[in-house]
């Protein structure tokens, strides 16, 4: 490509590929199915080939623009790019290959058999992930439709496709070009309305209703007669064996208004789906092997001998709270601070070390390590720092003061305890930390975290106590598609 914005030739590699059948038309170019030709696995691409003939500078550029993009992208639910190349005045972009076909096809051989909900949901959590992770670059698809999510051989991976004519938005920049397949299109671009990342919401809306009842939520016999549907918000009917769950789901991402529709963290972090996004996280990931253990041991002030620093940090190493000195609040912090991706803590506190200023959690560089008085409140006062009280059973949450933790357990009467090993889970792509222990999923402790960095950090007003952080490990978002 040119200074300009036009293609430049290169060198042919279309002798890399064999071609095997054309998989798709459009009005510029063909979709071909091809083999590797020296690939001793034979493994299959698509190459997506388009024509530059004709085509002025801008809708060269556009083209171009696709491929960029692609190559940007790496999530395990986006079809993976591989390479690009120009051949006979065409660009031709070399594609992962989805062996299951499309989910429109899924759902078409289906016939009368309901998909069950579990896998409705699962699917459908998938492609919420990957628009999250497009909305989150300020990428709008545009163009979300069954057609355009492609699947594994085993049909248990969805991998979004298609950005022809996705588009990147400034962060407060809105679009307004009329694009998409009418039947997914949002009430605003139906009216020719600005539209932002809602507009996706809308069209996952009509994903998710497609997955329950087989068929597309608005359809009629004409397009103007689609799209009246659409800005009427009229629904086809709901089927009665939705749950109250997914019913309400659908409802909400089919508001007309697109303020009153959530956002994808919002649906990711919703009760219906974060058990899901949490399962497919930790299925798609790989844990990686140990990478450090934090110790840290906390003593009364006439223990400590020298002046400790009031920013001691979990390490390798064995750290002091800083006590040194009477009616003295303070909270120790991890020295490895994380920002996004999977990661799991294990926590070891012995339950006769603990009182009612014991706190597990994280916080941002600019959470409160010190406060002047005994057992001041430092984790959870506000929105730099989040934890779990295992001395009170409350969550140290300034958005949820004083709420049970977990908040299903009741036995007796008697509050929750943790016992002496527990886990701390920080999903930082979707934003949340959750708590586990052997039997258990306790519960979500904070959600919204995402565009922070996070320290692990831990208080307790207890005079002397032996606490253990160890970081198990995290999620490598590289995968393999089979």
């Amino acid at each position: 490509m040119t200074n300009s914005g036009t293609i430049s030739h290169c060198r042919p590699k279309m002798d890399d590929y064999t071609k095997l059948c054309v998989v798709g038309r459009g009005a510029h170019g063909v979709c071909w199915l091809c083999r590797i030709s020296k690939d001793p696995f034979r493994q299959k691409v698509i190459i997506k080939s388009v024509s530059t003939l004709g085509l002025k500078d801008k809708e060269e550029k556009s083209i171009m623009g696709e491929v960029k993009l692609l190559s940007s992208l790496n999530h395990p639910n986006i079809i993976g790019y591989i390479d690009y190349f120009i051949y006979d005045s065409s660009v031709c972009i070399v594609m992962q290959y989805a062996e299951g076909g499309t989910l429109s096809k899924f759902i078409q051989d289906q016939g009368e058999r309901l998909i069950d909900e579990n896998v409705a949901l699962d699917y459908f959590t998938q492609i919420t992930m990957a628009v999250d992770y497009l909305h989150n670059k300020n990428i709008l698809h545009r163009d979300l439709k069954t057609q355009n999510i492609l699947m594994n051989k085993r049909k248990s991976v969805i991998k979004l496709s298609d950005f022809g004519i996705s588009k990147q938005l400034n962060t407060k920049s809105v679009a307004s070009t009329v694009v998409g397949t009418p039947n997914y299109l949002s009430p605003e671009i139906c009216e020719g309305r600005s539209y932002n990342q809602k507009s996706d919401m809308w069209s996952l809306g009509c994903v998710l209703y497609e997955l329950m009842h087989l068929r597309r939520a608005f359809e009629a016999e004409t397009m103007l007669a689609v799209i009246m549907k659409i800005t009427k918000g009229a629904c086809s009917p709901y089927g009665s064996h939705l749950s109250p769950g997914i019913n309400r789901m659908i409802q909400e991402l089919l508001k007309i208004d697109d303020k009153e529709r959530p956002d994808t963290k919002t649906v990711l972090t919703d009760e219906l789906i974060l058990p899901v996004c949490m399962k497919i996280t930790l299925s798609l990931g790989r844990i990686t092997k140990p990478i450090t253990s934090c110790n840290f041991e906390t003593k009364a002030a006439s223990d400590l001998t020298g002046n400790l620093s009031k920013e001691s940090t979990l390490s390798n190493k064995s750290a002091a709270l800083r006590l040194d000195v009477p009616n003295s609040s303070d909270a120790i912090k991890g020295s490895m601070g994380f920002s996004e991706g999977f990661h799991i803590f294990q926590i070891n506190w012995r339950v006769e070390n603990r009182d009612n200023n014991s706190v597990v959690g994280i916080g941002t560089e600019n959470a409160i390590l010190h406060a002047d008085g005994s057992n001041v409140p430092l984790i959870g006062v506000d929105a730099e720092s989040y934890g779990w009280n295992i001395g009170t059973g409350k969550l140290a949450n300034s958005f949820v003061k004083d709420r049970i933790f977990p908040s299903w357990y009741y036995e007796d009467e008697d509050t929750y305890r943790a016992p002496y090993v527990f886990y701390c889970l920080l999903n930082l792509d979707i934003g949340y930390m959750a708590f586990v222990d052997n039997d258990y999923f306790l519960g979500f402790a904070a959600v919204g975290l995402s565009g922070k960095t996070w320290y692990p950090l831990a208080t307790t007003g207890f005079p002397t106590a032996h606490v253990g952080i160890t970081y198990l490990g995290g999620i490598k978002r590289k995968f393999g598609y089979s």
